[in-house]
């Protein structure tokens, strides 16, 4: 159906552009009026669109009503959004009216010493509290403006706190990674059958920076139909809150039955038991929740996303605040013992897996011989319970809360007024509650349940994002019950444990790494009412200081393909396949990958790595997989993205730029091309070939290979240089970057340089400008000061080390650096890996305590470095080509999946012979080349007894020693080495 609009302009660039849109737009008849004639303009049109500083005459208020009220739609855009208050739409107009010439230094957001790069200091644009139809496409919110020092601007807002009066704010101001809900750039109003749309500010289709035309057309198109649509209910942003109070009127649920007994923690393969720490962080995750604390403090935050649920849990026996002195942590459960002078408790801290519910009993414990002192304890629980959205929300966005309890205190709850948010609390048994409000500038509620300990008290915290949200995560409890919600995590547990790939090398310290790193991976699949489900980048609690930023929580680009190569990598295809869909279906309109979203909705598109990666895991995916039929079902997505990055620099032979957050391994360039960038581009092209031609897209599939030549040849020719001996970091305005960094790595491990001229940045990675006790640092220790993360150590980058020292036949420096990773998991957080550590103490240097890409790079370079796995799913080949280290006489691996098929392996070197034994375990006969490193030529090779002859390459120090297994199943290839 066409759509009718008026447009309203005067003349100038602003109403010039603004006509030279509407005429792309085929499914428009734009017709153009004079300011003065706004009365023909609603007689003739669906919609009138004001743009601009439109000052006529008259206005004609009662035919413009008139016209809405009977269906018509109107759109005010930059200054003719104050026209609210001459037409009689809102009795309180915009407070914030400017007509200026931007200046960089006078942005009221940015300094010089702001950590942003040059090209996004300065960004605007607009947050919407959820998918309201103005952002249809745009992800709740989008920058829309880059604004040039000089640039006139003009814009109708409200700001300093001031809200329209009539309407419904629909979205605030942002910028990069930041928001302010201060200044109100969007808002609406029904009247009768239709809608009035203001959109005061960033629509500026004049603009001279156009690199963000995409978005604003996009915004501007929603705005037109958003504004002609009809007035049924939308999301709007809440009246921010200050106030918590009691409300008898608030529902209460029904009790819960508590039936069931929590894991205990010996019945756990995976344990980590002893003395307690200080500030040592522990986390437990689900889908929909997750709970994190300290050893010693006791637990802090409960998460039920996209909310806190509870802000601060202290416990009290006697009035006096315990502490933990044991504690043992597993993937599914945190037990404490704590204690006070005279008392001892034991509390079980338990997290469902898909619902947003946390358990939690306590139980009498023993001090010395005695038992919890004469007669039960006095025990008192403090929650506070604040409903906060995570940064870049400001606290109290959801509105003023409301509270209520039952009169046996069995049940509590605390929900926002605005239905965004709620929380309720539940009691094995009666107890006394009492509730109040926590003084501050933001609402909150203190709960403090007190009762006699002489029994076990049991609690259950559930989380909904909205009432509705609560009553079906209550539906599914009461149907499993505690014993059902355990039952689903052991089955969980049970599945990666035999379903998933399992090592077994006779170094236990090792193998429990292994299985930790597997375990915290799964963990990290986060499901966001409203926002997706798909791996998260991190635990953590919130930063101090009040931004509700809790650690790494937010749904990745990056991180989670990083970590989605590495479940692959265990036989896991289910979650991948999930990242991919989320990043695929969420693609900005330019094909760009998102870098990240929060839990609560914002999200940050940013550089081309993530794109990069997105495209590199959707051929891996693929590989691994085998499944033509999904990937074929997401190729719509892998086509924008890949036209995205095309698009990205332009030089001729091929090289993109993109330019990333500050500490980001594509950060160097400064928006040029980086050597990082260079080898994800290569890797993407050649993944994608192979994709292309698997899902019959032989034209594209020529088209990549053709472009990864380029990019290799740009790659020999502009990075490498004789004098230097290497490579450079980055190609850069003023010249190349030569800093030396672990990132160099990920060239060599993803194929895309020389490996003969690549020897030395390798070498390098094992010196005393890298090497670490605990890994290697980002950069090398002799670098420019300047250079970002010199004194740091990421689990991530020493990962990439080690993977590209394994591509390179160097296995011993390879496995040093994956034997550093897995003993990080011991470092700390139980069982978990730092984001990042200080290169020369080892401590945590910022970041989260448990990050997903530290996990994967236990994993990854394991299967694809020292197992040496090259899957092939689509045409049912695995490569194998072990690098078993000398520490290791021994290795038995489980479960190793490609395509529908899975097997189980093991080594055995002695003084002359390495032994591999293949057995099938699940689906048909695939090809199998097992190809292991090698010192030297072997005297003879034997497949079952029988001899063959080898294929023998160099590689690194030895030789590379390939036997093919046509349908292999259950065999055993001996190498004679002497």
């Amino acid at each position: 159906m066409t759509l009718r609009v008026g447009l309203v302009a005067e003349t100038g660039p602003e109403g010039e552009a603004a006509v030279a849109w509407l005429a792309t737009l085929g499914e428009v008849q734009a017709r153009r009026y004079e300011a003065g004639h706004l009365e023909a303009a609603v007689k003739e049109s669906d919609l009138v669109w004001v743009h601009g500083a439109v000052r006529p005459a008259r206005l004609p208020a009662d035919a413009v009503r008139g016209f809405v009220a009977q269906g018509g739609g109107l759109l005010l855009t930059l200054q003719a959004a104050a026209l609210v208050g001459p037409l009689a739409i809102e009795t309180v107009p915009p407070n914030d009216c400017r007509d200026l010439v931007w200046s960089h230094r006078a942005d009221e957001w940015w300094s010089e010493e702001t950590p942003a790069l040059p090209a996004r200091r300065h960004l605007r644009g607009l947050a919407t509290y959820g998918p309201h139809p103005l952002v249809d496409g745009l992800h709740n919110g989008a920058d829309c403006w880059a604004p040039a020092e000089g640039e006139p601007y003009a814009w109708a807002c409200y700001s300093g706190g001031a809200w329209p009066a009539d309407g419904r704010v629909v979205a605030v101001e942002r910028g990069w990674r930041v928001q302010n809900p201060e200044r109100v750039v969007a808002w609406e109003y029904g009247i009768g059958r239709g809608r009035v749309l203001c959109l005061g500010a960033f629509a500026y289709l004049a603009a001279r920076d156009a690199r963000l035309r995409p978005r604003l057309e996009r915004l501007l198109g929603n705005a037109l139909r958003a504004a002609a649509g009809a007035a049924e209910p939308r999301p709007w942003w809440p009246s921010p809150g200050t106030a918590a109070t009691a409300s008898d009127a608030l529902a209460l649920p029904e009790p819960l039955d508590f039936e069931g007994p929590l894991p205990l923690p010996g019945e756990e393969a995976l344990l980590g038991a002893g003395p307690a720490e200080a500030d040592a962080p522990f986390d437990l995750a689900g889908r929909r929740a997750v709970l994190v604390g300290d050893e010693t403090c006791g637990l802090r935050e409960l998460w039920c996303h996209p909310h806190r649920a509870v802000a601060s849990w202290v416990v009290r026996a006697d009035r006096e605040a315990m502490q933990g002195v044991q504690v043992e942590v597993t993937p599914d459960v945190v037990v404490r013992t704590v204690q006070t002078g005279q008392r001892r408790l034991l509390e079980v801290a338990f997290v469902a897996l898909e619902h947003p519910v946390a358990v939690v009993e306590y139980r009498p414990g023993r001090k010395r011989r005695e038992s919890v002192g004469r007669g039960p304890a006095d025990f008192e629980i403090e929650l506070v319970m604040d409903l906060r959205r995570p940064w870049p929300f400001a606290a109290g966005c959801g509105g003023n809360l409301v509270y209520r309890s039952r009169d046996d205190g069995r049940v509590a709850v605390v929900a926002s007024e605005s239905d965004d948010g709620v929380v309720a609390l539940f009691l094995s048994r009666t107890a006394a509650v009492e509730m109040t409000p926590v003084a501050g500038n933001a609402p909150a509620v203190r709960c403090r349940v007190r009762a006699p300990l002489g029994t076990p008290l049991l609690l259950a915290v559930a989380g909904g994002a909205s009432q509705a949200d609560l009553q079906r995560t209550l539906r599914g409890v009461r149907r499993l019950g505690v014993s059902g919600l355990v039952r689903q995590r052991a089955q969980r547990a049970s599945v990666l444990a035999e379903a998933r790939l399992d090592v077994r090398s006779g170094d236990d310290a090792f193998d429990r790494a292994f299985g930790w790193a597997k375990r915290r991976l799964d963990g990290f699949l986060g499901d966001v009412p409203g926002v997706g489900r798909s791996l998260l980048a991190g635990h953590g609690a919130a930063r101090a200081g009040g931004e509700g930023r809790p650690g790494a929580m937010r749904l990745a680009g990056p991180d989670a393909c990083w970590a989605a190569f590495a479940l692959l990598a265990t036989g896991e295809f289910s979650t991948p396949r999930q990242v991919i869909r989320f990043l695929g279906d969420r693609q900005d309109v330019t094909g760009q990958v998102v870098h990240e979203a929060t839990t609560s909705g914002q999200f940050t598109f940013e550089g081309t790595e993530a794109t990069l990666l997105f495209l590199m895991l959707v051929a891996r995916y693929l590989a691994w997989s085998g499944d033509r039929d999904f990937v074929a079902s997401v190729w719509p997505h892998v086509d924008r993205a890949l036209a995205f990055c095309a698009a990205q620099g332009g030089d001729a032979d091929g090289l993109i730029g993109g330019e990333g957050g500050p500490g980001s391994p594509d950060a160097a360039g400064g928006g040029g091309p980086t050597l990082y960038l260079a080898a994800l581009w290569h890797a993407a092209l050649r993944g994608l070939a192979r994709a292309a031609d698997v899902v019959g897209q032989g034209r594209l599939a020529a088209d990549c290979w053709a472009r990864a030549a380029r990019v290799t040849a740009a790659v020999e020719g502009r990075f490498y240089d004789q004098a230097h001996g290497g490579y450079a970091r980055a190609l850069g305005r003023d010249g190349a970057d030569w800093t030396r960094s672990a990132a160099d790595a990920v060239a060599v491990l993803l194929g895309a340089t020389n490996p003969v001229r690549a020897k030395l940045s390798l070498e390098a990675l094992g010196g005393q400008a890298f090497e670490t006790a605990w890994g290697v640092r980002s950069v090398a220790a002799d670098g420019p000061p300047s250079a970002r993360g010199a004194d740091v150590v990421r689990p991530l980058t020493t990962g990439w080390a080690a993977l590209a020292e394994y591509h390179a036949g160097l296995g011993e420096p390879a496995f040093r650096h994956l034997s550093a990773n897995a003993a990080a998991g011991r470092a700390r957080q139980r069982g978990a890996y730092d984001e990042a550590l200080d290169a020369l103490e080892g401590r945590p240097a910022g970041g989260s305590p448990d990050f997903a890409a530290s996990a994967a790079m236990v994993v990854l370079p394991f299967v694809e470095g020292l197992l040496g796995a090259e899957p092939d799913g689509p045409a049912s080949r695995l490569t194998l080509a072990p690098m078993l280290p000398a520490a290791w006489p021994r290795l038995e691996v489980r479960g190793v999946r490609c395509a529908d098929s899975a097997y189980d392996l093991r080594l055995r070197r002695g003084d002359s012979v390495l032994a591999i034994e293949t057995r099938r375990t699940q689906g048909p006969g695939l090809a199998i080349t097992l190809a292991p490193w090698l010192e030297g030529v072997p005297k003879a090779v034997e497949v079952d007894g029988r001899e063959v002859r080898p294929e023998v390459t160099a590689w690194g120090q030895g030789v590379r020693c390939a036997v093919a297994l046509e349908r292999a199943e259950e065999h055993e290839v001996r190498f004679v080495v002497k």
